[in-house]
């Protein structure tokens, strides 16, 4: 709920800089994937440089936004485009709304690795962070802008470009705000 159409925009502005804040962090992010990881949690995982999930089939991760009327920002979609790598995914994520498992998101190269457990998620996370960063040199942060230099100027653009009143118009449409309202009380 927001009060005006004004905290509609101050929010997403908000949160487009923090979505570049992480997609572009000199550090190696990871996405400790330990429970369902759909909208927000998806769109940052994405935008980790490693992502790992706990193997368990009732975990489900993908974008549903589609199907409840709601588009991407374009940092939002920029890091969902990156994480996702192909076409393919991107199609079958974003603009069919599927939620898969973890087992399925491995094969399709949406996550890197599997975990057994909370436990085992914990150490492979802390693990790769260290086999990122603690080289001669520190070569990864300088790896990781080359690679990653290119969206990130595309979404700062695309920031300074997109029209955050289209956001308004989505958050307060009856219908839209309807389903958001019986997604989050089915949560509870």
């Amino acid at each position: 709920t927001f009060p005006d159409a004004q905290a509609i925009i101050d929010w997403f502005m908000y949160e487009e800089e923090t979505l570049l804040k992480v997609f572009t962090c000199k550090k190696p992010v990871v996405a400790a994937i330990n429970g369902h990881a759909t909208a927000a949690g998806m769109i940052i995982a994405m935008g980790c440089d490693h992502r790992i999930a706990v193997n368990h089939p009732k975990i489900k991760m993908g974008m549903t936004e589609i199907k409840i009327g709601l588009a991407l920002t374009p940092a939002e979609a920029e890091l969902m485009r990156f994480g996702l790598s192909t076409d393919k995914n991107y199609r079958e994520i974003i603009m069919r709304g599927e939620l898969v498992n973890p087992e399925y998101a491995l094969g399709r190269e949406i996550i890197d690795e599997l975990a057994d457990d909370a436990q085992d998620l914990m150490a492979k996370a802390k693990a790769k962070v260290v086999a990122l960063i603690d080289t001669p040199g520190r070569p990864f942060i300088n790896l990781k802008l080359l690679q990653k230099q290119h969206a990130a100027d595309w979404i700062r653009d695309g920031i300074a470009r997109y029209d955050f009143n289209e956001l308004v118009k989505v958050f307060t449409d009856p219908e839209i705000l309807a389903t958001l309202n019986f997604v989050k009380q089915s949560l509870k």
